[in-house]
């Protein structure tokens, strides 16, 4: 963890302030939070004195208590929290696959996702993704701590709340692909009870979205931001009206520079993950079903941007790491006895 956390600080906080905010998304994220910074109204995004709600105000909102604490605006105050989410979310992966599986395939995990090509790009940038990955990611853990062999209901209830959080972060796709992940993983093991405890959890995330949503509401008009969560969320998987439209193999084509210098592995540490059958193992078919869900989803709607595949991440930099202390333990499978 030490070492995780050195490396990521070394390289993703120092050079967050040597550039200006670039085209497309930061400086419009930052004019924003310039604007919050002003007015001090933290529940109305608006850009140059206009509505603008593309996203949902965590990534304001991180920027301006950054802002705040370093004593100003500044590329590096707005883009500091960024990568901190990306440390932890590193440090959240690499406890994962040592809880999960052993230490050696959580520090080989961690270190994965801490040098993806991709993922390095997005630490250093001032966009909502880096924070909606993390809130996702806590969720899964959470949730999974919450209903296995010693079920806890706080652990579920914490993670459908972190799933909230994600909410904040980029909209109800915050719930609905954690929602459509965790019910593949308990609906393909027979898991009634937990599968059945889904819908009643989302009340959890929405006591933590709506309560913004409703602020942002009365002092905008509910039919404008109603409009936008429309056109950002819904519209924006049936057509690319607003730019970035690709064909359905996109992510195909582009995951392997986006996971460069690992993508070329991946292959490997998947055929091997299924010819060692640990897909019987519980915690390996959720990550299975977070990496091809959202493969599979993100793939099928019109609008598609590298970075949207970000919170699948950590589930490939899992199974690279499983597979790489398998091949440092002479190919022994590295969680021993897949449970069932």
């Amino acid at each position: 963890f030490v070492l995780l956390a050195l490396v990521g600080l070394m390289l993703y906080v120092p050079f967050n302030g040597l550039r200006d905010m670039w085209y497309a998304d930061e400086p419009d994220i930052a004019e924003v939070t310039q604007t919050m910074y002003t007015t001090g109204d933290w529940v109305s995004p608006r850009r140059v004195g206009t509505i603008w709600v593309d996203y949902p105000p965590m990534i304001y909102w991180t920027g301006l208590a950054s802002a705040h604490a370093l004593g100003g605006l500044s590329s590096f105050a707005l883009r500091l929290p960024n990568a901190l989410a990306a440390i932890a979310l590193v440090l959240l992966t690499c406890w994962v696959g040592s809880r999960w599986f052993d230490p050696k395939t959580g520090l080989w995990a961690g270190f994965t996702l801490l040098t993806f090509q991709q993922f390095a790009q997005q630490t250093v940038g001032y966009r909502p993704d880096m924070q909606f990955s993390l809130a996702i990611a806590g969720g899964f853990l959470l949730w999974a701590a919450g209903s296995g062999e010693r079920p806890r209901w706080y652990l579920r209830v914490g993670a459908f709340a972190a799933f909230g959080v994600a909410m904040l972060a980029k909209g109800p796709l915050g719930l609905l692909l954690p929602g459509l992940v965790l019910t593949l993983w308990h609906g393909t093991r027979r898991e009634w009870r937990r599968l059945l405890e889904l819908a009643p959890m989302a009340l959890v995330s929405l006591a933590v979205y709506l309560p913004w949503f409703y602020a942002c509401s009365r002092a905008m008009g509910s039919e404008n931001i109603l409009y936008e969560l429309y056109a950002q969320n819904f519209a924006r998987f049936f057509g690319a009206d607003r730019g970035h439209g690709k064909p359905i193999y996109y992510y195909v084509a582009n995951i392997w520079g986006d996971l460069i210098p690992w993508s070329l592995l991946l292959p490997f540490a998947l055929w091997w993950i299924h010819r060692a059958r640990l897909w019987r193992d519980r915690h390996v078919q959720l990550l299975l079903w977070w990496f091809g869900a959202f493969f599979v989803f993100l793939s099928m709607a019109a609008t598609k941007r590298q970075l949207y595949l970000l919170p699948a991440y950590p589930a490939m930099a899992l199974f690279l790491g499983i597979w790489i202390a398998a091949v440092l333990a002479d190919g022994e499978p590295a969680s021993g006895t897949p449970s069932q």
